[in-house]
C-alpha cells in the first residue's frame, strides 16, 4: 500500500505517477481513467469557484449513481468546500429540511429534484444526458484548470445527516482525514491492491458510500463500478468493461 495521504485529492496520485491511465470509475454514462478523474475533479472544482463556492460553504448534492456525483465530490474536496449528500428517495418536504440545515450555496440536482426545488435554493442541474443541463455547460466553461492548493484536511469535509428516526435528523460533520482514514484502513486490512473492482448499487448520497466507494478503490488503487439500479440487469449493465 502506498503511504497514506493527507487530502482526499493525494489519492489519485500514486497511480497517476505510474499509470495514469489505468480506469478509476465506470458508471452509466461512461468510464474514466485515474487521469481523466483528476482533470475532471479540477474541472469541477473551478466551476464550483465560479459559482460562489468557497472554503467552508457547502455544496449540497442529490443525483444518481453515476460519473458526475463522483467528480463533483473530488472537486468539492479540492476546495475545502463542505459536501453535503440527499438521499434521493425523500420526499421534498424532508429534502427541504436537511437543505434548510445545511444552506448550501450550491445544490447539486437531477432533473426531478430540480423541478421541485428551484427557486428556493440555488439549483444546479445535473443531467448527463443532455449538455446544454446548467452543470454540463459549467464544466464545458472551464479551459486549463489547474489543481488548488490543498485544504486543511482537519476541516470541515462533509456533512452526514443521522437517520431521524427519534427526531429531526441531525448533521455529522467529518474532515477529509476522517474519511480517508476509514477507507485506507479498510484497503489495508483487506489487502485490497490495484486488482479491486469494487461494485456498488447503493446511494452515493450517504456519505459513507463516497468512503466506500471511489476513497477505497482509489486507496487500493483499483477501479469502482457504480449502477443506479439494485436488479439483476442493472448489475450486468454495470460491470466493468475493457478500455
Amino acid at each position: 500500500m502506498p503511504a497514506r495521504p493527507k487530502t482526499i485529492t493525494e489519492t489519485l496520485d500514486h497511480v497517476l505517477e505510474v499509470d495514469p491511465q489505468r480506469l478509476a470509475l465506470k458508471g452509466p454514462s461512461g468510464v474514466l481513467s485515474y487521469e481523466e478523474l483528476d482533470a475532471a475533479a479540477n474541472k469541477a472544482a473551478a466551476a464550483l469557484r465560479e459559482m460562489g463556492v468557497a472554503q467552508g460553504d457547502r455544496v449540497a448534492a442529490c443525483l444518481p449513481n453515476d460519473l458526475d456525483i463522483v467528480i463533483a465530490f473530488h472537486g468539492t474536496m479540492r476546495l475545502g468546500a463542505i459536501w453535503v449528500g440527499l438521499n434521493r428517495a425523500l420526499a421534498v418536504p424532508e429534502k427541504e429540511a436537511l437543505l434548510a440545515e445545511a444552506t448550501p450555496t450550491v445544490f447539486l440536482a437531477d432533473p426531478d429534484t430540480a423541478s421541485a426545488h428551484e427557486g428556493r435554493w440555488p439549483v444546479v442541474r445535473v443531467d448527463p444526458s443532455d449538455p446544454a443541463s446548467s452543470w454540463a455547460m459549467a464544466l464545458s466553461a472551464v479551459t486549463g484548470a489547474p489543481r488548488p492548493p490543498s485544504p486543511d484536511p482537519e476541516a470541515p469535509a462533509g456533512i452526514a445527516f443521522t437517520s431521524g428516526t427519534t427526531g429531526l435528523p441531525k448533521g455529522i460533520v467529518h474532515s477529509q482525514r476522517n474519511l480517508l482514514l476509514a477507507a485506507t484502513a479498510i484497503a489495508t486490512t483487506r489487502n485490497y491492491d490495484e486488482t479491486l473492482r469494487k461494485g456498488d448499487c447503493l446511494a452515493l448520497t450517504i456519505l459513507n458510500l463516497q468512503v466506500l466507494t471511489t476513497l477505497l478503490t482509489t486507496a487500493a488503487g483499483g477501479c469502482c463500478i457504480l449502477t443506479d439500479r439494485r436488479d439483476a440487469a442493472g448489475s450486468r449493465n454495470g460491470s466493468p468493461e475493457s478500455r
